[in-house]
Order: C-alpha cells, then structure tokens, then sequence
C-alpha cells in the first residue's frame, strides 16, 4: 500500500505495528498536508450470486472491526484492499474510501446483533473508489 502511494507521489509511512489508530500515514511531497489511513486486506472481497450463466458479481465484503467502523475524520481514509488471490500475478485492487462513508454503513449498526462488522457493499457503488487516489487528494486538503 506504502509503494503504491509513493508511486502516485505521495509520502506514506506505516505506523507501528499493532498500535491504536491509523496504519500509514500520508503526506504530499513537501509535507504541508497530511492523511492517515486505515487498511483493511481480504484475499478475495467480492460475493457472487445465482448459479450457472446467471452467476454474477453481487458485492465486496471486507471485515472492518468495530473500533475502526465508529471512527469518522474528514482526514482519515479505509484502503480496502482486494488481494484477488494475488498469486496467480493478478494485480491486487485498493479502494480508498473516506471514513464518512464507513461510519455511515455501520451507524445503525449494534454489536450485540451484528458480532462482526463486516462491510457487505453493492459492487457499482464501490467502483468509483477503485484504484483511484480522489479520495486521497480530499483527505489532504482537509487534513492538516
């Protein structure tokens, strides 16, 4: 995640391991702004539905937690990452989501009937997301 936002321009530093908060945070190249984000991998997030040529792609799914899922900062952004079982030299996807949508997905949400808080989302509506670092460019020019 760290490379590919180098590779756009961007500064990212990983925080330390296992700490609470953010796992990189984000700058432009001269520092004047900054972003944090948290990442959240799956092997394989998207959920098919129907069976034989009605077998279609229906949704992503990636397991949130809820401590990550009640955070909700103008500056902080979710990659979701999408291994898409890398192996095989597919490219993996990251969809850089702001935490206002998050928060928003699990605010009706209760962890005493939803033990995890997993993000099931309709594939069109997480596609304007995808491989695209809008949402980065946003985070830093609100952030400080």
């Amino acid at each position: 995640m760290a490379s590919w936002l180098s590779h756009l321009g961007f500064h990212a530093v990983p925080t330390t391991r296992n700490a609470k908060g953010p796992d990189l945070l984000v700058s432009t190249i001269d520092g004047s702004r900054s972003a944090a984000i948290q990442v959240k991998t799956t092997n394989w997030a998207v959920r098919w539905r129907g069976r034989g040529i009605d077998r279609k792609p229906h949704h992503y799914e990636w397991d949130i937690g809820w401590s990550s899922a009640r955070e909700n900062h103008p500056g902080l952004l979710y990659a979701l990452v999408d291994l898409k079982n890398w192996e095989d030299g597919t490219r993996p996807d990251v969809f850089l989501v702001p935490s206002q949508v998050i928060f928003a997905y699990f605010a009706h949400g209760d962890p005493e009937t939803w033990k995890r808080a997993r993000y099931h989302i309709e594939i069109e509506k997480l596609e304007a997301f995808m491989n695209k670092p809008d949402a980065l460019q946003y985070a830093l020019s609100v952030g400080s």
